[in-house]
Order: structure tokens, then sequence, then C-alpha cells
């Protein structure tokens, strides 16, 4: 997983370490924290609109609306994951406000959004007048309804005094290989991913 490896690479986190999943659609990821980075299912709080989802017996799941005020504790966390979740939410201003109530002065959220400024999106938009990740079809199966746009997510991070750490991507599109070339993402640039991965501190 890109995430495990950015998590490895920059955060430094050890079997202290409290952790919050934000939406364990994919109960997967709070496995691989235990299994590769050590964490004891005891430090790993996880949390669904839909708990009963969860397939974990070794962690609680909590019953959260992640689009209202989260019930924990100011200052509570280590590190704040919040992976493809964004983009399903009313308020996103809303959500970072609460990452930084929540996260330790030198704790970290991880968050990541389908890429609307990549190629396959911009070319789309100029056909169609459509974005991609956001038709009537991703609206009904998967719940999409609001992009997140680099600018967009830039100005919350600078309201809220959220750093950046670091920036990268995942999953690009296969049938662009032949013609990809790796770029730095930024409001001026191009690629062909598919996921923005941000991990602010």
């Amino acid at each position: 997983s890109a995430c495990i490896d950015l998590l490895k690479k920059k955060c430094h986190l050890d079997v202290q370490s409290n952790i919050l999943v934000l939406w364990s659609w994919n109960w997967n990821f709070e496995f691989l924290l235990m299994r590769d980075l050590n964490i004891p299912p005891a430090n790993i709080t996880s949390c669904d609109i839909d708990p009963w989802k969860f397939a974990l017996s070794e962690i609680k799941c909590h019953e959260v609306d992640i689009d209202k005020w989260l019930p924990f504790k100011d200052n509570s966390f280590d590190l704040i994951i919040c992976l493809e979740v964004i983009e399903h939410l009313e308020n996103q201003w809303s959500l970072i406000r609460e990452v930084v109530r929540l996260k330790k002065q030198k704790g970290f959220a991880l968050i990541s959004s389908p890429n609307m400024e990549n190629f396959f999106n911009r070319f789309y938009f100029f056909v169609t007048g459509k974005m991609g990740f956001f038709s009537n079809r991703d609206y009904r199966i998967s719940g999409h309804i609001n992009p997140l746009f680099s600018w967009n997510f830039y100005r919350m991070l600078e309201k809220y005094g959220l750093q950046l750490v670091y920036q990268t991507s995942n999953l690009y599109f296969i049938w662009l290989v032949p013609f990809y070339v790796k770029m730095k993402i930024g409001i001026k640039n191009i690629n062909f991913s598919q996921i923005n991965i941000f991990l602010l501190q």
C-alpha cells in the first residue's frame, strides 16, 4: 500500500501511537496498521456510519456520522486517517476543522481523494461539462457528492493552520501508461493518477 509506505517513511509511528480511522469502509487498512506498523488494536479507533459492516473483531468500530461533530476528545490522536472519504461529505471544511481539533500538536493526518485535476478529468470536463468520479452512477453506487480540488484544499489547510508534509498519487490509468510522464502535482501541472494522497501536520 502506498499509504502504508508513506506512513513508514514520514510519521515514525510506534506501539504508543493512537490512531483514528474515519470511515472504516475498508477495514483492511486497520489490518495493515497492525500487521505492517505493529500498532496494537487497542490503539486504533475506527468509526463508520454503518459499524455493523466492520469485520475485525480486535477493534471496536464506533457509529459516527462524519458530516457532524466527532465524539472524541481534543488532541487525542497521533494520526488521523481519512481515505476516500472527503468526497462523500457535505462539508469538507468541517472535517478539516475536526482533524485539527482531534490530532495532537505534532500529529499527522492522511487524506486521500479522487484526483480532479488529472488529464482524464480535464479532458472529460472539456468535452461533456461533467466531472469524472461524480456521474449519476457514482452518486448512486459510491455516494460521491463533493469533488475536492487541490486549490480549495490548500485554502482549508491555510485557514486552519495545517502544513502539507507530502503529496503523492496512486492508481494510474492503465490505458495511459505508454504515454505517462510523471509530473509534480499542483494547480499548474497535469498527471494521469486517479487518486491524490495528502499527508498533513
